[in-house]
């Protein structure tokens, strides 16, 4: 790296692994610069913290919630964030106790966690770092709906698509992963920016459920 080199410019570098004569490589980048985190939320607070719903936000169960969850085959049964005393995280809907795994899950029509604005207009390199539960893989027609995660630059006027989970795939079949999205390749970072989260039952049959924790905008 150039003595010189900008602060949040990204260096892409490789690793390359060879092993009995097969080689097998690993691209990954460098950013310029020392990281700040401008906003982080584990979700644990008093308050929602200007999180909250949006539209689309028309199915009859299974809307966003900030709570200790209750497992199902489908939901998770706890939070990601670490620590006894750490419970809570976004949820689409909450069961009963022991209640049946399509009891609260999104039914008939899409949920919509939407996030406060984010003024990133003096960043570089910005970037949000979250963990999703997605599972779609359960029920009598599974693999059937999408998750996708949207990103503003105006507040919530217009979307852009961050990321579309399904309707198959790894991340359609419940557990914690991690996501990280590079917001300046996807639109012109300003003083207004805004998440959504939409989790959707638009299929039949099909047992839909999404959870949101431990989000971080560096």
């Amino acid at each position: 790296i150039a003595l010189g080199t900008p602060s949040g410019t990204a260096v892409p570098y490789t690793i390359t692994l060879t092993h009995d004569g097969f080689p097998q490589s690993f691209p990954s980048e460098l950013l310029v610069g020392t990281q700040t985190t401008l906003a982080a939320f584990d979700f644990e607070a008093g308050s929602d913290e200007g999180w909250g719903l949006g539209s689309p936000n028309n199915a009859s169960t299974g809307i966003w919630t900030r709570v200790d969850p209750r497992g199902t085959a489908a939901q998770t049964e706890d939070d990601h964030t670490s620590g006894a005393t750490n419970l809570k995280c976004w949820v689409t809907g909450q069961g009963s106790a022991g209640g049946s795994v399509g009891e609260n899950d999104v039914d008939g029509g899409s949920t919509t966690l939407l996030s406060p604005i984010f003024d990133l207009s003096n960043s570089v390199a910005a970037r949000v770092r979250y963990w999703r539960w997605y599972s779609n893989n359960q029920g009598s027609s599974p693999g059937a709906d999408t998750f996708a995660v949207d990103v503003s630059n105006d507040g919530g006027s217009s979307w852009v698509s961050a990321e579309l989970l399904g309707p198959t795939g790894a991340d359609t079949v419940g557990g914690w992963i991690a996501a990280e999205l590079d917001l300046e390749s996807l639109l012109a970072v300003t003083s207004q920016m805004r998440l959504r989260f939409v989790a959707s039952d638009l299929g039949s049959g099909s047992i839909v459920e999404a959870a949101i924790d431990d989000l971080i905008v560096t």
